[in-house]
Protein backbone atom coordinates (compact mmCIF):
# COMPACT_ATOMS: atom_id res chain seq x y z
CA UNK A 1 0.00 0.00 0.00
CA UNK A 2 2.79 2.56 0.97
CA UNK A 3 4.64 1.57 -2.32
CA UNK A 4 1.31 2.31 -4.27
CA UNK A 5 0.59 5.58 -2.72
CA UNK A 6 4.41 6.60 -3.43
CA UNK A 7 4.22 5.78 -7.06
CA UNK A 8 1.12 7.62 -7.00
CA UNK A 9 2.41 10.83 -5.29
CA UNK A 10 5.16 10.62 -7.54
CA UNK A 11 3.55 10.05 -11.33
CA UNK A 12 1.28 13.15 -10.27
CA UNK A 13 4.04 15.29 -9.49
CA UNK A 14 5.32 14.04 -12.45
CA UNK A 15 2.65 14.93 -14.92
CA UNK A 16 2.29 18.65 -13.39
CA UNK A 17 5.82 19.26 -14.42
CA UNK A 18 4.58 17.67 -17.78
CA UNK A 19 2.15 20.18 -17.64
CA UNK A 20 3.87 23.55 -16.79
CA UNK A 21 6.24 22.40 -19.34
CA UNK A 22 3.79 22.49 -21.99
CA UNK A 23 1.93 25.62 -21.04
CA UNK A 24 5.66 27.51 -21.42
CA UNK A 25 6.05 26.63 -24.24
CA UNK A 26 2.63 27.76 -25.90
CA UNK A 27 3.41 30.83 -23.95
CA UNK A 28 6.74 31.00 -26.58
CA UNK A 29 4.87 30.45 -29.45
CA UNK A 30 2.78 33.34 -29.93
CA UNK A 31 0.89 34.39 -33.12
CA UNK A 32 3.70 35.63 -35.48
CA UNK A 33 2.03 39.03 -37.55
CA UNK A 34 3.60 40.03 -40.71
CA UNK A 35 6.07 43.62 -40.15
CA UNK A 36 3.02 45.34 -41.94
CA UNK A 37 0.06 43.77 -39.73
CA UNK A 38 2.67 45.03 -36.56
CA UNK A 39 3.28 48.27 -38.51
CA UNK A 40 -0.92 48.94 -38.99
CA UNK A 41 -1.75 48.32 -35.49
CA UNK A 42 1.00 50.05 -33.37
CA UNK A 43 0.22 53.27 -36.11
CA UNK A 44 -3.17 53.08 -35.04
CA UNK A 45 -2.26 52.93 -31.38
CA UNK A 46 -0.44 56.32 -32.21
CA UNK A 47 -3.42 57.81 -33.66
CA UNK A 48 -5.80 57.06 -30.99
CA UNK A 49 -3.18 58.01 -28.14
CA UNK A 50 -1.54 61.14 -30.46
CA UNK A 51 -4.92 62.33 -32.40
CA UNK A 52 -3.25 62.00 -35.40
CA UNK A 53 -4.57 62.63 -38.93
CA UNK A 54 -4.26 60.68 -41.98
CA UNK A 55 -0.78 61.29 -43.48
CA UNK A 56 0.91 61.32 -40.23
CA UNK A 57 -0.48 57.68 -39.30
CA UNK A 58 0.55 56.47 -42.99
CA UNK A 59 3.89 57.63 -42.66
CA UNK A 60 4.23 56.24 -39.14
CA UNK A 61 3.02 53.10 -40.43
CA UNK A 62 5.45 52.98 -43.19
CA UNK A 63 8.13 53.89 -40.35
CA UNK A 64 7.32 50.71 -38.75
CA UNK A 65 7.16 48.41 -41.27
CA UNK A 66 10.59 48.90 -42.35
CA UNK A 67 11.65 48.70 -38.45
CA UNK A 68 10.00 45.94 -38.17
CA UNK A 69 11.93 44.58 -41.46
CA UNK A 70 15.19 45.28 -40.19
CA UNK A 71 14.39 44.04 -36.75
CA UNK A 72 13.64 40.11 -38.08
CA UNK A 73 16.57 40.29 -39.77
CA UNK A 74 18.61 41.07 -37.08
CA UNK A 75 16.83 37.95 -35.32
CA UNK A 76 17.27 36.10 -38.11
CA UNK A 77 21.52 36.37 -37.70
CA UNK A 78 21.26 36.24 -33.65
CA UNK A 79 19.54 32.61 -34.14
CA UNK A 80 21.78 31.89 -36.54
CA UNK A 81 25.02 32.89 -34.41
CA UNK A 82 23.02 31.14 -31.62
CA UNK A 83 22.66 27.59 -33.86
CA UNK A 84 26.05 27.26 -34.69
CA UNK A 85 27.17 28.46 -30.72
CA UNK A 86 29.02 31.09 -31.62
CA UNK A 87 29.76 33.57 -28.80
CA UNK A 88 30.22 37.53 -30.08
CA UNK A 89 33.68 38.90 -29.41
CA UNK A 90 33.63 42.28 -27.45
CA UNK A 91 34.24 44.51 -30.61
CA UNK A 92 31.46 42.40 -32.47
CA UNK A 93 29.18 43.21 -28.99
CA UNK A 94 30.49 46.78 -29.22
CA UNK A 95 29.22 46.99 -32.94
CA UNK A 96 26.14 45.19 -32.56
CA UNK A 97 25.01 47.40 -29.44
CA UNK A 98 26.07 50.90 -30.95
CA UNK A 99 24.07 49.87 -34.46
CA UNK A 100 21.05 49.67 -31.84
CA UNK A 101 21.56 52.81 -30.57
CA UNK A 102 22.52 54.67 -33.98
CA UNK A 103 19.25 52.96 -35.23
CA UNK A 104 16.94 54.20 -32.03
CA UNK A 105 18.64 57.74 -32.02
CA UNK A 106 17.47 57.57 -36.17
CA UNK A 107 13.79 56.63 -35.44
CA UNK A 108 13.79 59.26 -32.56
CA UNK A 109 14.38 61.77 -35.48
CA UNK A 110 12.13 60.33 -37.76
CA UNK A 111 8.99 60.51 -35.38
CA UNK A 112 10.46 64.28 -34.36
CA UNK A 113 9.72 65.09 -38.24
CA UNK A 114 6.44 63.46 -38.52
CA UNK A 115 4.70 64.55 -35.30
CA UNK A 116 3.61 67.93 -34.24
CA UNK A 117 6.32 69.49 -31.39
CA UNK A 118 2.86 68.93 -28.74
CA UNK A 119 2.56 65.20 -30.18
CA UNK A 120 5.99 64.50 -30.11
CA UNK A 121 6.66 65.26 -26.40
CA UNK A 122 3.35 63.30 -25.28
CA UNK A 123 4.59 60.49 -27.41
CA UNK A 124 8.26 61.10 -25.19
CA UNK A 125 6.75 60.90 -22.11
CA UNK A 126 4.41 57.70 -23.19
CA UNK A 127 7.71 55.93 -24.33
CA UNK A 128 9.82 56.75 -20.79
CA UNK A 129 6.58 54.58 -19.35
CA UNK A 130 7.20 52.03 -21.76
CA UNK A 131 10.98 51.36 -21.17
CA UNK A 132 10.73 51.40 -17.28
CA UNK A 133 8.15 48.97 -17.74
CA UNK A 134 10.44 47.00 -19.60
CA UNK A 135 13.09 47.44 -17.35
CA UNK A 136 11.19 45.99 -14.44
CA UNK A 137 10.25 43.20 -16.80
CA UNK A 138 13.86 42.37 -17.85
CA UNK A 139 14.55 42.57 -13.93
CA UNK A 140 12.37 40.66 -12.82
CA UNK A 141 13.48 37.51 -15.33
CA UNK A 142 16.87 38.11 -14.15
CA UNK A 143 15.60 37.72 -10.81
CA UNK A 144 14.10 34.11 -11.53
CA UNK A 145 16.80 32.74 -13.20
CA UNK A 146 19.28 33.99 -10.22
CA UNK A 147 17.03 32.19 -7.79
CA UNK A 148 16.61 29.17 -10.39
CA UNK A 149 20.29 28.95 -10.33
CA UNK A 150 20.87 29.21 -6.74
CA UNK A 151 18.40 26.42 -5.96
CA UNK A 152 19.74 24.11 -8.89
CA UNK A 153 23.60 24.75 -7.08
CA UNK A 154 21.57 23.97 -3.59
CA UNK A 155 20.50 21.06 -4.70
CA UNK A 156 23.23 19.54 -6.12
CA UNK A 157 25.53 20.52 -2.78
CA UNK A 158 22.88 18.71 -1.41
CA UNK A 159 22.80 15.72 -3.47
CA UNK A 160 26.61 15.45 -3.06
CA UNK A 161 26.65 15.42 0.68
CA UNK A 162 24.22 12.95 0.77
CA UNK A 163 26.51 10.81 -1.33
CA UNK A 164 29.10 11.06 1.03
Amino acid sequence: MRKFLGLTALLLVFSLTITAQEKKKEIRKRVQMSSEQMATLQSKKMALALELDKNQQKELAELFKKQGDQRKEMFKSLKAAKEKQEKPTADQRFKLMNDRLDKQIEHKESIRKILSEEQFGKWSKMNKGKQVKMREMAEKRRKGRSQQRSSRTMRSEHQKRNRK
